[in-house]
């Protein structure tokens, strides 16, 4: 029975409600909890991975470099060796900083290229000297038809020889002509259409011009056009500094063509080849 005026007590809560909320709460807490939890390890885990990878990248560069700096310490204290070699040697620097830094621990203070150039002729010294330059961005070929051919997603395709041209079946200035197989296929005369820039074999190289370190020349790989069917075409590699390139066919220019044969006749010095030996449909037909 109520006595007037006084107030209600209120119904205390069910404890088994209370307990449901705080197993609720603590519920979704773990749970949180846990996915963070994941997220960390997977995060923490992916950052160990990729930090081994460094880790274990930079070890095997320091290690190549070491390796290729001992050969060339072996060579140098040779009774005989001979600048191919050597030349090969410095070719498969891929790190000259830190080649440089293992000749000079291994060789007891001695400075790499200065003790290379007392036992090499003074053409493959130079030759050594292109290579390194080109590896460290000292070498680049500075004419206004390089930049144009390798600007990405270059425009430019046909090729006008300004001089009078050779047409070489390889990126390389040897050969001569008083061989059997001469790496030159033949001449293209100043004026001439030279063909359309090879712009696969030139991404093979990684879009850069081929660099004949021996010879100091930078050569850009041409597709030249066969005499008797205009949709076939072969890979030919001519001097940067003795062509012009355009967008559009130079108009009122003579085409330099040549046969099978002849193509077939040059040799290819370096062993470097393009996209075919065989004649192919022309790209721009």
């Amino acid at each position: 029975m109520k006595t007037q005026g006084q107030i209600p007590k209120e119904k205390p809560k069910d404890s088994g409600e209370s307990l449901g909320g705080m197993e609720a709460g603590s519920t979704t807490k773990l749970l949180l909890l846990s996915a963070l939890g994941i997220f960390g390890f997977y995060k923490a885990n992916a950052w160990y991975d990729e930090n081994n990878l460094k880790k274990e990248n930079s070890k095997a560069a320091e290690d190549n470099s070491s390796n290729i700096a001992s050969q060339i310490h072996a060579e140098n204290r040779a009774n005989y060796t001979e600048d191919s070699v050597q030349i090969g040697l410095f070719r498969q620097i891929t790190d000259y900083k830190k080649t440089k830094d293992a000749y000079l621990n291994s060789s007891k203070g001695l400075d790499m290229l200065e003790d290379t150039r007392k036992h090499v002729s003074s053409g493959a010294y130079q030759q050594i000297l292109n290579i390194l330059g080109i590896k460290g961005g000292a070498i680049q070929a500075q004419s206004q038809t390089a930049k144009d051919v390798q600007q990405p997603s270059s425009k430019f395709n046909w090729v006008l020889a300004k001089v009078d041209t050779r047409i070489r079946k390889s990126p390389k200035a040897g050969s001569a002509v008083f061989t059997l197989r001469p790496n030159v296929i033949g001449t293209a005369k100043a004026g001439t259409i030279i063909g359309i820039i090879d712009k696969i074999t030139l991404a093979k190289n990684k879009g850069k011009l081929f660099y004949d370190d021996e010879n100091s020349v930078f050569y850009i790989p041409v597709l030249v056009f066969n005499n008797k069917d205009s949709r076939k075409y072969y890979t030919a590699y001519v001097s940067a500094s003795s062509i012009n390139v355009f967008e559009k066919r130079p108009e009122n220019s003579p085409m330099y063509l040549i046969s099978e044969f002849t193509y077939n006749q040059a040799f290819a010095v370096s062993g470097i080849e393009g996209q075919t030996n065989a004649p192919t449909t022309n790209p721009l037909l």
